[in-house]
């Protein structure tokens, strides 16, 4: 059930007169029950593993709580940290494992065949476990309670909005609101609405004409080179961007009508200045949870320079490796870090002083702050290359060829330009209709919640509004627009 289909459209407009219709103490029975309907209706084989991960972790949590020695405190941490990860890479690395092994052997002349399974990865694993292991590990180290009532814990796992991408919820924001205390919100609600249109409009509409673009040059690499692989690239960081913060924007306003508030997960990415803002920006609760449960762990930057460095390649290394089992995605993981590293070191020279903004500048539109922002931009859409490359070949053939031909400047751009735009008119005027909306839109998102000031606007124009969004979901989105979101994979 894709957020963006007719049976969602369907599904969360009953959950949500069954929820406040419903009393108070069944309030999480309803919610439970809408979650795991959700959740099987992608195969009722996925449930086993989600159920397993949640009683595993209940039970463990409770037993921390219990007891009061530090040893065995640290057991009942550790065991259901090692199955659920266990759980996790067995699914999602089995093979990539056992074929680079393989490689291996062979580099070296030694026998090996090939030994792979037919695994069928369960849904949301990636997101559900890392929430798993995080609520374990807060619990351990006393910063949130271990839930009692198994129903609700079994909910604060499951909730279907974020269950499958996220946002990766923490307990002690999320536990509390599932004891139903506040009544329905209206102002809460059309929030929510407001966020929810708002992420379709970035998956149906803008990701979904990107698509057509990037699929049309990265499934097709025989023969392209030059300026058409650095546009298709561009329109991938927009692709990736509105599937995922749109994924999110559905997931938050979905559960906001619910009253419940789910984390920001994004915050104008694109309009960041360096790497480390980036990342301050994008994917939030993923970033934030290797920050507090990686990173910080590691030693983060206090243990010298030496040390900080290798805990900002390892973190960012396993970012990569969460995100797929393939060696693009370590290499897109491993740039990331490296670049924060460079970023770090240059800002402490004071390189970059010199382009500070001057006395009464505006941080973004101030020369400095331009040249950063595009900088910034650039390198991000760099290491998209190897993100979005079906094979680790496929990034390299994009790499050494993308500036093929740039000695003839002219020839360069116009050559590049006739070749990506294999679409037919209709589908150019939508794609340079909608990201104009997009980019203006995020920009006024840097200063002001749109969303809010939108619902304090006067009856007539903020209806103008509504009836405008809606007008532009109907007219620009394209007609295959209920494809999966990216970040199901994952």
């Amino acid at each position: 059930m894709l957020f963006n289909s007719l049976s969602y459209a369907i599904f969360l407009p009953i959950v949500f007169f069954l929820f406040w219709l419903s009393p108070k103490k069944i309030k999480w029975m309803v919610l439970l029950a809408a979650s795991y309907y959700y959740y099987m209706s992608w195969g009722i084989k996925y449930c086993v593993w989600i159920i397993l991960t949640t009683v595993v972790s209940y039970l463990c949590a409770r037993m921390i709580e219990k007891r009061d020695d530090e040893k065995s405190k640290k057991l009942f941490m550790v065991l259901p940290i090692v199955f659920i990860i266990g759980t996790l890479v067995f699914f999602k690395y089995f093979n990539f494992l056992s074929e680079t092994v393989t490689s291996v052997l062979r580099a070296f002349s030694l026998p090996a065949s090939d030994f792979t399974l037919k695994l069928i990865m369960p849904l949301g694993i990636s997101f559900y476990s890392f929430q798993s292991v995080g609520y374990i590990v807060d619990v351990y180290n006393g910063k949130t309670p271990a839930q009692k009532h198994f129903g609700k814990f079994a909910l604060f796992i499951s909730f279907f909005p974020h269950v499958l991408s996220g946002p990766i919820a923490r307990a002690n924001d999320l536990m509390p609101q599932l004891e139903f205390e506040k009544k329905f919100d209206f102002e809460q609600a059309s929030y929510g609405v407001r966020q929810l249109v708002w992420g379709f409009y970035k998956k149906v509409v803008v990701s979904g004409l990107c698509a057509y673009v990037v699929n049309g040059v990265y499934d097709s690499l025989e023969g392209q080179k030059g300026f058409v692989l650095i546009c298709a690239t561009v329109f991938y960081a927009f692709q990736i961007y509105c599937d995922f913060s749109g994924y999110s924007d559905i997931a938050i306003g979905s559960a906001k009508i619910l009253g419940i508030d789910l984390m920001t997960n994004f915050k104008t990415p694109y309009m960041s200045q360096s790497i480390k803002e980036f990342w301050g920006r994008w994917h939030i609760s993923l970033s934030t949870w290797f920050r507090d449960y990686i990173y910080i762990p590691l030693g983060g930057n206090r243990k010298g320079n030496v040390k900080y460095i290798f805990n900002i390649i390892i973190t960012f290394l396993v970012s990569g490796l969460w995100h797929g089992a393939a060696w693009t995605f370590i290499v897109w993981g491993l740039l990331h870090g490296v670049l924060q590293v460079i970023e770090t070191y240059v800002y402490k020279i004071g390189f970059l002083k010199r382009f500070a903004p001057k006395k009464g500048e505006k941080k973004i539109l101030c020369p400095s702050g331009l040249i950063k922002l595009f900088l910034t931009f650039a390198l991000v859409c760099f290491t998209w290359i190897f993100f979005r490359a079906n094979t680790f070949s496929d990034a390299i053939y994009i790499v050494t060829k993308m500036f093929s031909g740039i000695a003839s400047p002219l020839s360069y751009f116009k050559l590049g330009i006739a070749n990506l735009f294999h679409l037919n008119n209709v589908t150019k005027l939508r794609l340079f209709i909608s990201l104009p909306v997009l980019v203006v839109t995020d920009m006024i998102f840097v200063k002001v919640d749109l969303y809010e000031r939108i619902g304090k606007m006067r009856a007539v124009p903020r209806w103008l509004v509504y009836i405008a969004v809606l007008l532009l979901l109907l007219i620009l989105a394209p007609s295959d627009s209920n494809s999966n979101f990216i970040y199901f994979q994952f």
